[in-house]
């Protein structure tokens, strides 16, 4: 006989689904191919591009430039979080202060 603690829980169901694994693949595959085309757009000199028929394309400073701009991004996202979170907090001074009254309590 079960008793209350014993109860039988019902087994977890998953929220995978087929679509939701296809959808993953198939952006998998999707960013893979796209880096893949960035590195050569990068890397590969105007001339031999130009030899097979790619006329066009944004310049070479983008292939730099974005990288850059999204790390300086990034970095200052962090610096500008921790000085918010330093301005907003409390100074140590008083931290030391309430540690003190405590003591003295």
């Amino acid at each position: 006989m079960a008793t209350a603690n014993e109860t039988k829980r019902p087994a977890p169901t998953g929220t995978s689904s087929p679509a939701i694994e296809t959808y993953g693949f198939l952006g998998w595959i999707t960013s893979s191919v796209l880096y893949c085309m960035y590195l050569v757009w990068a890397c590969t000199p105007d001339a031999l591009l130009h030899l097979h028929g790619i006329t066009w394309y944004p310049s070479k400073y983008w292939a730099v430039a974005v990288p850059v701009w999204t790390l300086v991004t990034v970095v200052s996202a962090f610096v500008l979080y921790e000085c918010v979170n330093w301005r907003h907090g409390e100074r140590l001074i008083e931290i030391k202060k309430q540690q003190q009254e405590v003591k003295e309590a």
